[in-house]
């Protein structure tokens, strides 16, 4: 099934893990990715947190291509399905990720700690809005370094927000 290049036959072909990562791979290389479509697979699949975080790695990269390309909008479902693998380990491995004094000054590395952190706050019923709004922040200075033209006049600040 490695031809497989879109979520909607996925469900109907019963993939393995291999298949639902190779797929996550095609959309950063190459796609904008539906996030409700994304998010479901990942709902009903079973993956273990090696295999979460290489999707978390695949879609992040998917993200960093975006942006990269001048696409905030397209970023932005890539965004929140990396907030999503982020809550799925959170609450179903209870996995946290902590950055180390080597990592602070890597902004995708600190989004990644933001997520994680606020997900766990989420899970706790401890939501604090404002790990999310930091999440965001970094995200907004990350695609302004990446690429200074990101935000054109046609970008509103305000669609770009996670789902609580």
């Amino acid at each position: 099934m490695a031809d497989v290049k879109s979520f909607d036959i996925l469900p109907e072909k019963n993939p393995t893990s291999g298949d639902i990562l190779k797929l996550f791979e095609h959309y950063a290389e190459t796609d904008i990715i539906d996030y409700h479509a994304a998010a479901n697979i990942l709902d009903k699949a079973y993956l273990s947190p090696q295999e979460l975080d290489s999707a978390y790695t695949h879609i992040q990269t998917g993200l960093v291509n975006q942006v990269l390309k001048g696409k905030i909008n397209d970023a932005l479902p890539y965004l929140q399905l990396i907030d999503h693998i982020a809550e799925i380990m959170v609450e179903k491995y209870k996995i946290t990720y902590i950055l180390n004094d080597c990592e602070k000054d890597d902004q995708l590395l600190q989004l990644k700690s933001l997520l994680f952190e606020a997900n766990k706050q989420k899970i706790f019923n401890r939501m604090d809005k404002t790990l999310f709004d930091s999440a965001v922040s970094i995200f907004k200075k990350y695609a302004l370094e990446a690429n200074p033209e990101v935000f054109n006049n046609d970008t509103v600040f305000e669609e770009i927000t996670l789902p609580m």
